[in-house]
């Protein structure tokens, strides 16, 4: 019953209305959730594990949770079907406690089946544990409607960190059709593994319309031009581009539009 206490809530950072440091750690957890239960899955999340995510909130267990539907004509998602995100989640208080605040009055025969019904839902494809390095968001009281996870093995690791590190102040300054923008480096051994990816950057948009332009082409070309004489041009290579929507924010309690 713990690791499905532990599986329902974890959560994410500023660019998901946070207050979340360099150094913080956010996971992000990659559903599967078969066609035909899609929206059974989606209504219990939002209405049973959302109450318990806010009070996680609110309680100081984690920084916030969120819940996105990969879109289906994103380029890569044929192995999950959501994404939740866990932002800096604290060991105090315990996800029983959480859970207590959340339904005071929740008897142990009506506990036992909402842990048993996300059981039958869906399925956790994996997790991955990474470290928040830089990013921001334009208007910290909302969350966007649109993410885009850019998945990406890099070729010169260091180098590459630090050429986004210095990226983001460009894209703050001079692309001002994203609302938010994010880097992590993934945790764990399993990087190291060539197939792995071991870096993700996430796009945020306030509609689709924008999430489909080329939002980089409003940066002045001198300006590329000067941060790529300086840190190189080919330092990742993206494995997989991730387009979701969001379904549900446990601190605004923002549901899809």
């Amino acid at each position: 019953m713990k690791n499905i206490i532990y599986l329902i809530l974890c959560v994410s950072f500023t660019f998901l209305n946070s207050q979340v440091e360099e150094g913080n750690t956010v996971r992000l957890q990659f559903i599967k959730v078969e066609e035909d239960k899609v929206e059974e899955f989606e209504s219990y999340m939002i209405e049973y594990v959302g109450p318990a995510a806010k009070a996680a909130v609110s309680e100081g267990k984690m920084e916030n949770w969120l819940l996105r539907r990969v879109a289906k004509n994103s380029r890569y998602n044929a192995g999950f079907s959501h994404i939740a995100i866990w932002v800096a989640t604290n060991p105090e208080p315990s996800w029983t406690q959480v859970w207590e605040k959340a339904y005071p009055n929740l008897s142990a025969d009506a506990r036992s089946w909402i842990y048993g019904k996300g059981e039958e839902l869906y399925s956790t494809v994996y997790n991955a544990n990474c470290e928040y390095i830089a990013g921001f968001l334009r208007d910290p009281s909302t969350i966007p409607n649109i993410a885009i996870f850019n998945l990406i093995k890099s070729k010169k690791y260091n180098a590459y960190i630090e050429q986004e590190k210095d990226a983001k102040d460009i894209f703050e300054k001079h692309a001002k059709g994203i609302e938010g923008w994010h880097v992590m480096k993934r945790k764990g051994m399993v990087v190291n593994s060539e197939g792995a990816w071991d870096m993700v950057t996430i796009d945020l948009f306030d509609t689709w319309e924008k999430a489909n332009q080329n939002w980089w082409s409003e940066i002045p070309r001198n300006v590329m031009k000067k941060h790529n004489e300086k840190h190189g041009s080919d330092l990742r290579e993206i494995r997989h581009r991730v387009m979701t929507g969001l379904l549900f924010d446990a601190r605004t309690e923002k549901k899809e539009d």
